[in-house]
């Protein structure tokens, strides 16, 4: 039916789970202008679907996760080019268009997070010929002002978005203890430079040893582990043991620091004592014996005695956590 001739079709879109369903079963090719996109965007939209697609973003103002644009570019059926201070949301077909406040994400797109973590969006979709029309157009003129994302430009991306994701504003949260906030909301927690660590082995009697000429050097306690040149730097660490026989307790002390510099005295990593940030408690061992429990039965045996343990990022150890529980 010719575009003039089609019954004009508006609706209000609150629910963006009807929003996504749209970008799957639009045919033909796609214009997306979308400014900022996050994990899961091309799972959510299906854009692994062969069909052409163009993608306008935002890279440079940091809203945008490059992992994301990666997976993005790393699809030959689509086309990706950036536009500095993009911050608009369209999603183009041939004869229809939806216009909103709705980023390119799983969580934007509401298929993740629980109703107090979501945004609260709104779009339109209408097939008026001349709203269509119009936006094809503006989409043709911003794709023309916009450029190529080149590999370097990338990867600065990805290095800077790593550093900004540890201190981006926290989700609220009725939780007391970091593990309960955690398994409410993983995504929160990921990136933040929080390990959750569990060690197998004590210290050898020259790590006791290390540990008594420190303190006769220094005046104070060695705090820290035994030849773990890997530990993660700059980053809160939510320490436990897991000694044969004894299972999982909490290491002393339980919270650490580890600093930007390996610190190292003779065959020790040292580390120093700290309280949690957020002003969130540390929590319950029996509830974190239980999340560690589950966490260990995904990773093959040789691997946990020959890592030593484990040191995991918290949010995606809340997310394994969650997956072995819907498993039960």
């Amino acid at each position: 039916m010719p575009p003039s001739n089609r019954k004009r079709d508006h609706q209000l879109i609150e629910n963006q789970q009807h929003l996504a369903q749209w970008v799957r079963n639009a045919r033909g090719p796609l214009d997306l202008a979308v400014a900022f996109w996050g994990k899961g965007a091309v799972e959510e939209l299906k854009l692994e679907k062969v069909r052409p697609i163009r993608v306008l973003l935002e890279l440079q103002s940091g809203g945008t996760n490059p992992a994301e644009v990666r997976r993005l570019m790393d699809l030959d059926h689509v086309e990706v080019r950036q536009l500095t201070r993009l911050h608009a949301k369209a999603y183009i077909a041939n004869d229809a268009v939806v216009i909103g406040s709705t980023n390119a994400s799983a969580n934007g797109l509401g298929s993740e997070g629980s109703e107090s973590t979501r945004w609260h969006e709104l779009a339109v979709r209408t097939n008026d010929a001349a709203v269509v029309r119009d936006t094809q157009q503006w989409f043709e003129k911003k794709w023309s002002e916009s450029r190529p994302i080149t590999p370097s430009e990338l990867k600065t991306s990805e290095l800077e978005w790593k550093k900004r994701q540890r201190f981006r504003p926290r989700a609220s949260t009725d939780a007391k203890d970091i593990l309960t906030a955690a398994l409410g909301n993983p995504d929160d927690y990921r990136n933040r430079r929080i390990f959750v660590v569990v060690t197998l082995w004590d210290w050898d009697a020259k790590g006791y040893a290390d540990a008594e000429d420190h303190e006769q050097r220094t005046g104070q306690e060695a705090v820290g582990w035994q030849d773990w040149p890997a530990i993660p730097k700059d980053a809160t660490l939510i320490c436990f043991s897991d000694y044969k026989g004894q299972g999982f307790e909490w290491d002393e002390p339980n919270i650490v620091y580890s600093p930007p510099r390996l610190n190292r005295h003779k065959s020790l990593v040292l580390v120093s004592a700290m309280t949690l940030d957020y002003g969130l408690r540390p929590g319950n061992i029996r509830q974190w014996a239980k999340a560690l429990m589950a966490v260990k039965a995904t990773i093959p045996a040789k691997r946990w005695h020959a890592a030593g343990g484990m040191c995991m990022d918290l949010g995606a150890f809340a997310e394994k956590v969650i997956a072995q529980r819907s498993k039960a």
